[in-house]
């Protein structure tokens, strides 16, 4: 079944038509990045002021956008011109996704309680990359209240491996674990 249209996915596919079309994804994929890092929702309220003025607008978003594709020039103006520029940071975001998806990208996080060793980490990449594929990305981050371990998401799928939740399993089957009335029952029939 097909996904409702958003405005964001109209505007990201037809760039990432364009770019594939032009054999430009991989450039145009990190132009939405940079763009992404650079432009502020800020900057965007300021940009879509109608004191500034179209023409102003579009200028000031070229020049962001200097070394950046084409394609995704045109989309900065066409955004401009059709009153589309508080979708920015949703277009160029979703733009990103469709353009990883495009390339086979698959995003893999992995939390750990403290930064990995270099060999643990290099064997966590290989582990992964040896399951999903060469084109797996792994984003790495750290939380402390793990205690130990990781967890891993890939999409929908959430592996947790941490200390943190063997220890809430612990507590789980202590707080539900059957206690006699008679504890000395044991004791008396042996």
């Amino acid at each position: 079944m097909p996904q409702p249209a958003t405005v964001a996915g109209v505007y990201a596919e037809a760039l990432v038509q364009a770019a594939a079309e032009a054999n430009a994804v991989e450039p145009v994929l990190s132009a939405c990045r940079d763009l992404l890092a650079g432009i502020s929702a800020e900057l965007i309220g300021r940009l879509d002021d109608p004191r500034l003025g179209k023409p102003q607008a579009e200028a000031a978003l070229v020049a962001a956008a200097a070394d950046a594709p084409p394609a995704v020039v045109n989309l900065l103006r066409l955004c401009v011109q059709k009153n589309r520029l508080p979708d920015l940071r949703a277009i160029l975001a979703e733009a990103v996704r469709r353009a990883e998806e495009h390339l086979g990208r698959i995003h893999v996080t992995v939390i750990s309680s403290a930064p990995l060793p270099p060999t643990a980490d290099a064997r966590i990449t290989d582990e992964v990359r040896r399951i999903l594929g060469p084109n797996a990305v792994i984003d790495r981050g750290t939380d402390p209240a793990l205690i130990g371990g990781l967890t891993v998401r890939v999409g929908d799928l959430f592996v947790d491996a941490s200390v943190k939740r063997r220890i809430a399993e612990m507590r789980a089957h202590m707080l539900t674990a059957p206690v006699s009335d008679d504890i000395w029952a044991d004791a008396t029939t042996r």
